[in-house]
């Protein structure tokens, strides 16, 4: 999926934030979801079953090590660069945020509660957002505009091969408790390839949709979690409402992963030109059909 490949480069691209009322880090011996969707957000449940919200959540690993995150209003981690209480951070891709580093591409100096600095022994900086940003890398053969909302919610992505000119945008729509409800794959601004559709119970993707230009469904997703919100079905069916793959109970109980990959690479090829950007970087894409 794409955002492996924005990991990249994700550095030199700047999200940048609005203030936010509370600046408080907490510890919490909570649980990290990571929600299945086209911009793979992520939410924090708290030992009291509420969510992060506008709220530091110290995210902490097997190794020992700690990293720490920030929660917009919908309680999703926030990306890139953002303000809370008249500082600036900077989040990478995963959301961690740099602390006791420079941020090379910006030529600043995150210090040890990772607040942004001119330099290491330079003054703060100050507070600035900008909805839409440029990224490109030299040598990479694509460049991204990527737009976002004053949430730091991913609106849209227009990639450009600098290569030949080859095109693919991405539109992305929310509702209102800031779940991505709709993914839109467009060739060119005005014509559609294909969508996802989004169902969710609470911060959990429950169904996904995949639609042709027509709105055909051409392949559907169910998951289903159990009373320790860990996946316990997923399963994917075929225009015709026949199973192509079904795991559940922690083993296949008809059909293969490949034969997901096949019918994957079957709907691309039927909703995507072949020799179009989207072609090329959606086709053989098998990452996360399971998982």
């Amino acid at each position: 999926m794409f955002y492996r490949i924005l990991k990249r480069i994700g550095i030199i691209c700047i999200l940048l934030g609005i203030a936010v009322i509370v600046y408080q880090k907490t510890v919490y011996a909570g649980e990290v979801i990571y929600i299945k969707n086209e911009v793979y957000q992520k939410a924090y449940k708290k030992d009291d079953g509420s969510y992060a919200k506008n709220e530091w959540i110290e995210w902490k690993y097997e190794s020992g090590t700690s990293k720490w995150r920030y929660f917009n209003r919908f309680g999703n981690v926030v990306i890139g660069y953002f303000e809370v209480n008249g500082k600036m951070y900077y989040a990478d891709i995963s959301g961690e945020i740099y602390m006791n580093s420079n941020i090379v591409a910006a030529g600043y100096y995150a210090d040890e509660t990772g607040a942004l600095k001119t330099s290491k022994d330079g003054s703060y900086i100050k507070p600035f957002f900008n909805k839409k940003i440029t990224c490109h890398v030299e040598g990479f053969p694509t460049k991204v505009v990527k737009e976002y909302d004053s949430d730091y919610q991913l609106l849209s992505e227009d990639w450009t091969s600098t290569d030949d000119g080859r095109k693919a945008y991405y539109r992305f729509e929310y509702d209102s408790n800031g779940n991505l409800v709709k993914f839109k794959a467009m060739e060119g601004e005005n014509k559609l390839l294909y969508t996802v559709d989004y169902t969710y119970d609470g911060k959990y993707v429950v169904k996904q949709e995949y639609k042709d230009a027509n709105e055909n469904i051409k392949l559907t997703r169910l998951m289903h979690y159990n009373n320790e919100n860990r996946m316990d079905l997923n399963e994917w069916l075929r225009a015709d409402g026949s199973s192509i793959v079904k795991y559940e109970g922690g083993r296949f109980n008809s059909g293969s992963i490949q034969d997901a990959y096949d019918e994957w690479d079957k709907f691309i090829k039927e909703t995507c030109p072949e020799g179009s950007l989207f072609y090329d970087r959606k086709y053989g894409q098998h990452y996360d059909l399971i998982n």
